[in-house]
């Protein structure tokens, strides 16, 4: 009776143990602006018209502060911890000569990310290059690697068919087993190109490996005093500078 009521409210959140969800919610701001994108005031655009148009605004912005597109493809070969660049390249193939008993190779390449640099594409895979052929020539003769073998998985992309021709695209770092050398049956006879003699230069002791690469998607380079180059307008892989 009479008692002057004590600060044990204050003692209690004291005591309260910490991480305790109660004072959590006691202590927190009450939250405010909208709990989703259908409450806010701007609108969630993650494709069609409104998002090609800004994409093509800040594409543009870019090429204006220097950031400039390449489509240099890079490729090369990793064989153990050795990097290899190709001995000749002419137009889309590129030309290896093989150390003695490379069998595990990594194809390597520079990487683009489509809806990066193409503002009507919402692919973002980060790809390397788009290969159509793999051809290896030894002293035993020549043979197409199939590029639909299921065993190309590590840094491959799913199949693609083009005009009944299947392409496959890397990620940049994919890895080729190659037969050993002397295992090399004949190619089939539906590819009579591969039979071609002088489909490959060089002399035939030396066990050469030829890629060609259909499409790369261009990627950024950081600004190095240029405007850049214009905004590819074409569909993913499409070269925006023929």
């Amino acid at each position: 009776l009479g008692a002057t009521p004590g600060p044990a409210p204050a003692r209690a959140e004291a005591e309260r143990p910490a991480g305790d969800p109660a004072a959590a919610r006691q202590a927190a701001p009450p939250r405010r602006g909208p709990r989703s994108w259908s409450e806010a005031v701007a609108q969630l655009a993650q494709h069609g018209p409104a998002l090609v148009a800004v994409k093509r605004r800040l594409l543009a912005r870019a090429a204006e502060l220097g950031f400039a597109y390449t489509n240099e493809t890079q490729l090369r070969l990793r064989i153990a911890d050795t990097a290899l660049a190709p001995s000749s390249v002419s137009g889309s193939r590129h030309v290896f000569e093989l150390p003695a008993g490379a069998e595990d190779i990594v194809i390597l390449s520079r990487t683009g990310v489509p809806r990066e640099v193409y503002p009507d594409s919402n692919d973002s895979r980060r790809l390397g290059v788009f290969i159509g052929r793999i051809h290896l020539q030894d002293s035993t003769g020549s043979r197409d690697l199939a590029i639909d073998d299921p065993e190309l998985s590590e840094g491959w992309y799913p199949v693609e068919t083009e005009e009944s021709r299947p392409f496959r695209w890397t990620d940049g770092c994919a890895r080729l087993r190659l037969p050993p050398a002397g295992d090399n049956p004949a190619p089939a006879a539906s590819s009579p190109e591969a039979l071609a003699p002088d489909i490959l230069p060089g002399p035939a002791a030396i066990r050469i490996l030829a890629i060609d690469v259909h499409r790369v998607v261009p990627s950024w380079q950081a600004p190095a005093g240029g405007t850049g180059l214009p905004i590819p307008p074409g569909p993913v892989g499409q070269d925006p500078n023929p």
